[in-house]
């Protein structure tokens, strides 16, 4: 099923976990409803202005597989209103969302050399409050900071 130019429902829900664990990752009509929200308020706004691809990597997860990943309690993967991004040039990618779209949370997730490893970005329509955190490490456990430009460039700056 297409939902925008350039997306379409089966980049939405596959999972490789899902698929080796027999899970259903197929939505209900109203999340649904928020998965075209996403993509056509977010996703297809930010490839319009890339002109090249966004691979989602993680969109919808179903309660069983939210579980099976280890995802948030209240993740919002689970209602359709998040996916988890990347393309070849995640700081511009996350910069333009930032920027110029309306979205609920932005998040650029963990750190590869100087570069984003992917991008977390929901939208819920009404109600969206334009946060924006970024995931780091501290030992083993992940924490969220609040996005600052200067945070930003000390962890994304090249050393």
């Amino acid at each position: 099923m297409k939902l925008t130019e350039n997306f379409y429902l089966n980049e939405f829900t596959k999972s490789d976990v899902a698929n080796h664990l027999g899970i259903s990752n197929e939505p209900e009509d109203w999340q649904l409803v928020n998965i075209k929200n996403t993509c056509t308020h977010v996703l297809q706004p930010a490839r319009n202005w890339l002109n090249k691809a966004i691979e989602i990597t993680s969109g919808l997860r179903s309660d069983k597989l939210n579980k099976a990943i280890g995802g948030a309690k209240n993740s919002q993967h689970m209602k359709g209103e998040a996916a988890d991004i990347r393309c070849f040039d995640n700081i511009s990618l996350f910069n333009f969302i930032k920027n110029e779209l309306q979205f609920d949370q932005l998040i650029a997730e963990h750190k590869i050399g100087d570069k984003i490893r992917w991008i977390h970005v929901s939208y819920k329509g009404i109600g969206n409050r334009n946060q924006v955190l970024i995931a780091t490490k501290k030992g083993n456990k992940t924490v969220y900071l609040n996005y600052t430009d200067e945070l930003f460039k000390r962890i994304y700056s090249k050393n």
